[in-house]
């Protein structure tokens, strides 16, 4: 899910007593006791259960060595957490006699009447909590209920989904207070990610009456009458939410990095955040007025201070990163700002991921104010598989509302990790425990009644090859499983780590960490743990679910599933006409051979390639040496000829016959020298090696496919020096500024090649027609997304197709050989719009020129 500012979801009419499933205690494995703050709160009316027994834990079955579902125990990154050094670190100011400062105290609870000792509690049950959580490795984290009046509890139906998103939404308004509480801080003493602008929106979310126009929006049914009033959450599901989020989170971030500084920041931070929310969540309308009216108390005062003009006059805030960097050189300074600068950073990421799960968690609202599906009509798939010319890693993720995002950053990879080894624990442990319940069934419906909801996920994991790859050849599809998760606390426990491995959180941890690193002090040691390869494949869908309605398009799951980003398909020279190695012009074998060896053959002779800045050298030592020794044999035949006949032809002189062959010799090796490169010095003749100025002249001096060369070439794009020119070199962003010089890219690359070089297509629907918009998966490229609703000026360009339907040549009807296919333009621009994406383009053999 691309970033955006949290929005809460409309509350919506649900009967909870009706919603409690029949099995939701635990049936198999330990319990892990995780204390928790709920008990140490404000004591409330009618408020049952305690908080423990909500993460179980099963011992890791072993791990086969080669197809696994199931991710390795990671034993050595578990950390060994000091609750005292976690206290100081959530309370730094607490043993220092600087009282002026305690009202810099960033989620800090004395607003709404709590004492600094009963703060300190809240805080250290949270703290022993996260550490349970972080410290041991036989705990599986399960969003379950504490009693069936839960919302984890709940059928996974309709009603169990409308209720997860009320819940969401009332803890989302806790975080929002949160923020606004922190902000208020920020503007007075450091402004560094906030402006009055951003505070008064973030005000204005506040405001009890921007939640009763929600409410009102969906008061009235389709039948004209007036909708029962939304139910307000229980406190318990709530508690039980922000446990399990900070839980995931914590383990994953902790997970991602080893350092003594990283994990009591990280833990502070959400122990701290997770204790405040908890607080809050108990009288949250009260409160919500108190933090309103703080808030505008900052606010006025920053304006009686600064003055109105300071305020308008900001129009662009400067880098958060930059000022932490900057700050964390200058040492000594103003301690208020020093202060609150370094509370900004430590927060910065754990703050935006609870955010970021809470924002997915809550899905889109079914009034169609929000830009994705309806909450129970979904279909997420986040994979990694190997892919490209040479078989590099890439991570691609279709999220919750159908928007698309990649990277095949190695760190990205590496920070997603923990995520998907959390998740796959988290699947395992509901499929061995359900295989242990009886399934009661309801009866089928019957034929007028529609078919009752569900929801399953389907997975698989490998840690030494690609996913599917067995001796038997099987393909991906047969070797994954497949679950059906049967109630709310199910979903929610595969959908919150499922979030979490987002390229946007790796992208955005990645920033962080090394915004950490560079910030901290010397003497601390903050290191990423090493990377374990990996391929994994996870979807999780309802059957509500409905990919648009679009020619040409594959939803992104049947794309893996047809192996439409595996090497060996894109390489198969049945698979389209051409094909990438089409019996590379009588150089491979004709016998059936395996496409994946003979790249690895081609592969090791292209490694050989140098790119200079507008050719490519390569050796040509066989050519050469053939090409002398034809000539050779003419030269030395005609003397021989020569000398042999002698006098023996009366009134011929035979070496005339020589001359002849000699020049002859010299014709064929002049021709053989200039037939497939324009201009060949006589030196890189001679030596044996020869500069190719475009893909042409490439593929005629080493026989490959023209659309293999134009996959190195993108392959290899990002880390070479090659400058390119036209006329179809629009999908390469290394272009020559004078199209006289550069590498000249005189041949159109196809659908299939793009794929190979990491690139895929997605069809959009733009205002007049449909449109292609390029995800960058290249090898090494960084977080990239492709969103909804793209509209407005754009910062960046994107490598387009604009109005496909109506681009396709004269002949492209025509049957046989010589048919051409659809013609493309391809261009980088900011300007084209649309609504929504479609999918994946399938037509492999599409020309871009």
């Amino acid at each position: 899910m691309a970033p955006a500012s949290l929005e809460m979801s409309q509350l919506r009419p649900v009967d909870h007593a009706n919603l409690a499933g029949s099995s939701s205690t635990s049936v198999s494995g330990t319990t892990l006791t995780v204390p928790g703050s709920v008990s140490t709160a404000t004591p409330r009316k009618n408020r049952s259960a305690s908080p423990q027994n909500r993460y179980k834990t099963v011992p890791d079955p072993a791990i086969p060595s080669k197809m696994s579902h199931m991710p390795p125990t990671i034993t050595a990154h578990l950390p060994r957490v000091n609750h005292d050094d976690v206290f100081k670190a959530a309370f730094p100011l607490w043993d220092k006699d600087i009282s002026e400062l305690l009202e810099c105290d960033y989620d800090s609870m004395a607003p709404y009447h709590l004492t600094p000792d009963e703060e300190g509690e809240k805080v250290r049950a949270e703290i022993t909590r996260l550490a349970s959580v972080v410290e041991k490795s036989d705990n599986v984290l399960l969003f379950t209920p504490r009693n069936n009046n839960c919302v984890a509890a709940f059928k996974a139906s309709k009603d169990g989904y409308i209720a997860l998103a009320d819940v969401v939404a009332y803890v989302v308004r806790a975080l929002r207070i949160c923020r606004v509480d922190n902000d208020s801080i920020s503007l007075l003493n450091a402004k560094i990610d906030i402006s009055p602008e951003k505070f008064k929106l973030a005000l204005a979310r506040l405001d009890p009456d921007f939640y009763i126009k929600k409410k009102s929006q969906t008061a009235q049914s389709k039948d004209g009458t007036v909708a029962p009033a939304p139910a307000v959450p229980s406190y318990e599901s709530c508690c039980d939410l922000v446990d399990f989020i900070t839980a995931s989170i914590a383990r994953v971030m902790t997970q991602m990095a080893n350092g003594d500084s990283w994990h009591n920041s990280v833990l502070a931070v959400l122990a701290k955040l997770a204790a405040k929310m908890k607080m809050l969540l108990d009288d949250l309308e009260n409160i919500t007025i108190t933090a309103l009216s703080n808030g505008e108390s900052a606010l006025e005062s920053y304006m009686c201070t600064f003055g109105k003009s300071n305020g308008s006059q900001e129009t662009q805030l400067p880098d958060p990163e930059t000022i932490f960097r900057e700050s964390s050189k200058s040492g000594s300074g103003d301690t208020f700002y020093m202060h609150c600068v370094e509370q900004q950073k430590i927060r910065a990421g754990p703050h935006s991921y609870v955010g970021y799960v809470l924002q997915a968690l809550g899905g889109s609202s079914e009034s169609g104010s929000e830009p994705g599906l309806p909450i129970t009509a979904y279909e997420m798939l986040s994979v990694v598989i190997d892919t490209g010319y040479e078989g590099f890693k890439s991570h691609l993720c279709q999220d919750r509302d159908y928007e698309f995002s990649s990277t095949s950053d190695r760190d990205d990879l590496n920070f997603a990790h923990p995520g998907f080894n959390i998740l796959i624990e988290s699947i395992e442990h509901i499929r061995s425990r359900d295989r242990d319940v009886p399934i009661h069934r309801p009866p089928p419906p019957r034929s007028q009644d529609p078919a009752p909801l569900t929801t399953k996920i389907e997975w698989g994991y490998a840690t030494d090859g690609p996913l599917g790859k067995t001796a038997n050849g099987a393909s991906l599809e047969s070797s994954l499983a497949e679950l059906e998760l049967r109630t709310m606390g199910d979903i929610a426990s595969v959908m919150t780590p499922l979030f979490l491995t987002s390229p946007y959180i790796a992208c955005n941890a990645k920033s962080f960490l090394n915004m950490f690193y560079l910030t901290a002090d010397v003497a601390d040691e903050v290191r990423p743990y090493p990377e374990v390869p990996y391929n994994v494949f996870v979807r999780l869908y309802t059957s509500s679910f409905r990919a648009p309605n679009a020619t040409n398009v594959l939803q992104l799951a049947d794309a893996i599933h047809k192996d439409l980003f595996s090497r060996d398909f894109l390489l198969e020279p049945h698979a389209s006409r051409g094909g990438i190695i089409p019996r590379i012009q009588g150089l491979l074998p004709r016998k059936k051979t395996d496409p994946s060896h003979e790249l690895q053959r081609l592969m090791d002779e292209m490694s050989a390639w140098v790119y200079v800045q507008n050719a490519v050298i390569i050796r040509c030592r066989f050519y050469v040496f053939m090409t002398m020794v034809f000539a050779g044999v003419l030269v030395g035949g005609g003397l021989t000829i020569g000398l042999a006949l002698g006098t023996r032809l009366k009134g011929v002189d035979p070496f005339n016959i020589t001359v002849y062959a000699w020049a002859l010799a010299a014709f064929l090796a002049l021709v053989a020298k200039s037939i497939k490169v324009r201009d060949w010095a006589w030196a890189d003749f001679l030596h044996g090696r020869v500069v190719c100025r475009s893909v042409s002249e490439l593929s005629s001096m080493t026989g490959y496919s023209t659309q293999l060369i134009l996959a190195k070439l993108l392959h290899d794009e990002k880390e070479s020096i090659l400058m390119t020119r036209g006329p179809y070199n629009s999908v390469f962003e290394h272009r020559a500024k004078d199209d006289s010089d550069g590498f000249s890219i005189d041949l159109p690359v196809k659908t299939r090649t793009l794929l190979l070089s990491g690139l895929t297509m997605l069809k959009v629907e733009t205002p007049l027609g449909h449109g292609l918009v390029c995800l960058d998966a290249r090898r090494g490229s960084p977080y990239s997304s492709i969103v909804h609703r793209s509209c407005g000026e754009k910062k960046t360009k994107e490598l387009i197709c604009q109005d496909i339907d109506r681009l396709k040549l004269p002949n492209s009807n025509k049957k046989g050989n010589g048919a051409v296919g659809i013609a493309l333009p391809m261009k980088w621009s900011e300007k084209l719009e649309w609504r929504r994406i479609e999918g994946v383009y399938s037509e492999l053999d599409a020309a871009y020129v």
